[in-house]
């Protein structure tokens, strides 16, 4: 638990650096490659650290597909609240299973009033 506290730390004082130490002209300008190479990567985070997402496309694949090019990228089933979100405890879909860990949960109301986290 501990070193999950640590790795989570570590990511929230490596982003603010980023952040700050990249002059704002940086931050705005569009990225060469459209920002595949980060969705690429957090796509690559999330397969080795959120567990329901691990089990999800072991269903559609049945086994994790490698993903290197946008156009792999675009062949990944559409999640949904039913096919994914309710399937999966709230902790499995944080990473490494750790609720206690995330930096951030999203809530919704939605329109049948019904909270989806």
């Amino acid at each position: 638990m501990g070193q999950l506290r640590d790795e989570q730390r570590q990511r929230a004082i490596s982003a603010l650096n980023g952040f700050l130490s990249t002059p704002l002209s940086d931050l705005i300008q569009p990225s060469p490659d459209r920002g595949v190479t980060s969705v690429l990567q957090l796509f690559q985070q999330v397969v080795t650290t959120v567990p329901a997402y691990q089990r999800f496309l072991a269903e559609y694949y049945q086994s994790i597909p490698n993903i290197k090019t946008l156009e792999d990228f675009q062949t990944l089933p559409l999640i949904t609240k039913e096919n994914y979100l309710r399937q999966y405890s709230l902790s499995q879909l944080c990473r490494n299973g750790q609720l206690e860990t995330c930096d951030l949960i999203a809530v919704s109301s939605g329109s049948t009033g019904n909270p989806t986290f």
